[in-house]
C-alpha cells in the first residue's frame, strides 16, 4: 500500500492558540510578554525539534490567535521536557526565538548535540534523535524562500520517516554508521540534504514506500565515504585542496558506495545514487565519471541537486551577499535534467 507524504494532522490554529493563551496565564505571562512584530522578526522552530537544556538560552515566543508572540520563556528560565510534551500535546507546532538569535540558537544546539553524542549513558535513540533536529537552520531558510507550509510539513514527516529506517538498521551495531552518525558535522550536513531531497521527491510526485525509503536512505548517507577521509575535505571546496587532495576528495563517492554496500541492507539503487551524486549530464564536469551524456538515475540527480542548494544555503549564512538563486543558476542546474531543475524551482522558489 502507497504511503503518501504529506501533513500530520494538527488541531486547527485557533484551538492551538486558545490553548497557548489559557497555559501563558497559568505561567504568569501577562500580556506585557505579548510582541506585536511581524512574522520576518522571527525564525520558527517545529515545537518537536526544539533543543532543550537545563535552562532555556533564549527568550522563547509562541504565536497566539492575535498574531501577536507571546513569550513564553525568557533566557536563563528552566524548560522542562514535561512542559515542553505538554505544549506539543496541546497543539502548538512551532516556537520562535529571535531572528538576531538564530545563529546563537543554532550554536547551541550544535554544542548540545556533541554533548549527547559524546555521552556513555543515553541510549543510541536519544542520540540518533539529537541527530535528527539538526535541520532547523535549513528549514528556517526554506520557510524565509517562501515554501509552502504543506511542504515543510512534509519534510518533517519524511525525516521523521528516514529516522525510523535508520532504527531499524541497529546502525549503533555498524562501526560505519555509527561512526558516521556520531560526529556532528558530517550527520547534520546528512539530515539537511536528507530534509531538501523529501521536499523535491514529493514535489516530483515520489510516493511509494520504496523509492521514497531509496531516497531517504541515499541523501542521508551520500557523504559517508567522505566521512572517512581528511576532516580538511568535508567543505568539499576543491579550490582549496592540492592535487593529490582532490584525487582523494574525488574518491568519496566509490568509497561510500562501498561501505554502504560491505553493511548490507541497503537497497541497491540507494548505493547506485551514493555513487552517482557528484555525477552530471550535459558535459558538466562531475566525478566519478568526469562527464556523461546519458541520463542519471531520478534519485541520483535528487540527491545531487540537494546537496548543492545544502552547501549553498550554509554559505549564504556565512556571506550575507550571496544570492542562492544566481549561484544555482550558474553552476548548479546546468548539470541537471530539465526535469529536475523544474520541480527544484517549483519546490524551492515558487515566487521567482
Amino acid at each position: 500500500m502507497d504511503e503518501k507524504i504529506g501533513p500530520k494532522p494538527r488541531p486547527p490554529p485557533s484551538e492551538a492558540a486558545k490553548t497557548v493563551e489559557s497555559k501563558s496565564t497559568d505561567d504568569g505571562l501577562g500580556s506585557r510578554a505579548e510582541l506585536n512584530s511581524d512574522d520576518a522578526s522571527f525564525v520558527a522552530i517545529r515545537s518537536e525539534s526544539f533543543v532543550l537544556g537545563n535552562k532555556s538560552a533564549f527568550d522563547v515566543f509562541v504565536k497566539i490567535s492575535s498574531g501577536r508572540f507571546l513569550k513564553l520563556l525568557q533566557a536563563g528560565d528552566g524548560f522542562t521536557p514535561d512542559r515542553l510534551e505538554n505544549y506539543i500535546n496541546k497543539g502548538v507546532t512551532h516556537f520562535y526565538i529571535k531572528k538576531e538569535a538564530e545563529e546563537s540558537y543554532r550554536n547551541y544546539s550544535e554544542t548540545i548535540t556533541a554533548a549527547v553524542l559524546g555521552s556513555k549513558k543515553l541510549s543510541h535513540e536519544i542520540k540518533l534523535g539529537q541527530i535528527f533536529n539538526q535541520g532547523t537552520m535549513v528549514m528556517g531558510f526554506l520557510k524565509d524562500q517562501g515554501v509552502t507550509e504543506a511542504n515543510l510539513q512534509c519534510a518533517s514527516k519524511f525525516i521523521g520517516s528516514v529516522k525510523e529506517l535508520v532504527i531499524q538498521l541497529n546502525f549503533e551495531k555498524s562501526d560505519v554508521l555509527s561512526g558516521f552518525f556520531s560526529n556532528v558535522a558530517t550527520a547534520e550536513h546528512g539530515v539537511g540534504t536528507s530534509l531538501l531531497a523529501g521536499i523535491l521527491a514529493h514535489v516530483l510526485e515520489i510516493r511509494m514506500d520504496r523509492p521514497v525509503q531509496i531516497v531517504g536512505m541515499a541523501s542521508l548517507l551520500h557523504d559517508i565515504g567522505l566521512a572517512k577521509l581528511p576532516e580538511a575535505l568535508w567543505s568539499e571546496d576543491q579550490s582549496k585542496m592540492s592535487e593529490k587532495e582532490k584525487a582523494l576528495f574525488r574518491a568519496h563517492p566509490t568509497l561510500g558506495a562501498d561501505l554502504v554496500r560491505d553493511i548490507g541492507h541497503f537497497d541497491p539503487a540507494a548505493i547506485q545514487a551514493i555513487e552517482q551524486h557528484h555525477m552530471r549530464l550535459h558535459g558538466v564536469d562531475g566525478f566519478p565519471e568526469k562527464k556523461t551524456t546519458i541520463p542519471l538515475p531520478r534519485v541520483s540527480e535528487i540527491v545531487g541537486i540537494c546537496e548543492e542548494f545544502n552547501w549553498l544555503i550554509q554559505r549564504a549564512k556565512k556571506h550575507s551577499g550571496l544570492s542562492i538563486l544566481s549561484e544555482l543558476e550558474k553552476s548548479v542546474f546546468p548539470g541537471f535534467s530539465r526535469q529536475i531543475v523544474y520541480a527544484f524551482r517549483t519546490a524551492f522558489f515558487p515566487k521567482k
